[in-house]
């Protein structure tokens, strides 16, 4: 586990798989014992007027929106928050908010990228790297709430870790090989919530964290920060 969460290599690349996935189609197949009666020609007029209307495509909407804004960060950002509220429950809109990280960190507006960070976390509460990358923005707030909201991702994070079970492992990694990564991940994530509680200036919670963190594996950082707890 490395906790520095990856952002994406390059902006709209999340469209590569969003865009590229088949609609599944439904086609309705009429009875055969009950036959519908011919429609009169008056519906038959209002019906081909109806399917003359073109529905709007949400998959259009969000290229073009993409289009328009072309370098424009800013614009990104204000394109794809249009697009969102026209689209609240879009179904691939993670990718939505990890593009508006992106754009949000290279604009220099690091709450608004905490908070598509959280949308993230809200739609994959199970997804580690996404769990990371909420935290490492919001400990960019340098402020008790955000401080407090990162605890209990780190929370999560360590509760998956725990549960994380040796028949996951791949066949390419030995057993030795998986136990000793989860060890260390156990520490990493113990000193991740131990350091989080010294921002937060609860030294009894940091203390207990970060003596698990040394104990499961002996690191300089964890034997400062319990220094700089006493």
């Amino acid at each position: 586990m490395t906790f520095r969460a990856p952002f994406p290599c390059a902006l709209g690349a999340f469209l590569l798989c969003a865009l590229a996935s088949p609609v599944d189609a439904s086609i309705g197949v009429p009875s055969q014992e009950k036959q519908p009666t011919a429609p009169q020609a008056s519906s038959l007029g209002h019906a081909k007027d109806k399917s003359s209307i073109k529905q709007p495509d949400p998959e259009d909407e969000l290229q073009r929106a993409l289009n328009d804004a072309g370098s424009d960060r800013a614009a990104l950002v204000r394109n794809l928050e249009t697009f969102l509220k026209k689209y609240p429950d879009y179904p691939k809109r993670t990718g939505i908010y990890r593009a508006l990280v992106e754009a949000s960190l290279q604009l220099k507006d690091d709450a608004r990228a905490a908070d598509y960070s959280e949308r993230m976390v809200a739609l994959n509460p199970n997804d580690i790297s996404i769990l990371l990358l909420a935290i490492e923005l919001l400990e960019r707030r340098e402020d008790q709430a955000a401080f407090r909201r990162a605890v209990s991702y780190s929370t999560r994070i360590l509760d998956l870790v725990e549960h994380i079970s040796s028949s996951e492992r791949s066949p390419r990694v030995s057993v030795e090989q998986w136990e000793l990564q989860k060890k260390s991940d156990l520490a990493n994530t113990h000193f991740l919530r131990g350091d989080l509680y010294f921002k937060l200036r609860d030294y009894d919670s940091a203390r207990k964290d970060l003596a698990i963190s040394y104990e499961i594996f002996p690191t300089a950082g964890a034997a400062q920060r319990l220094g700089e707890t006493a």
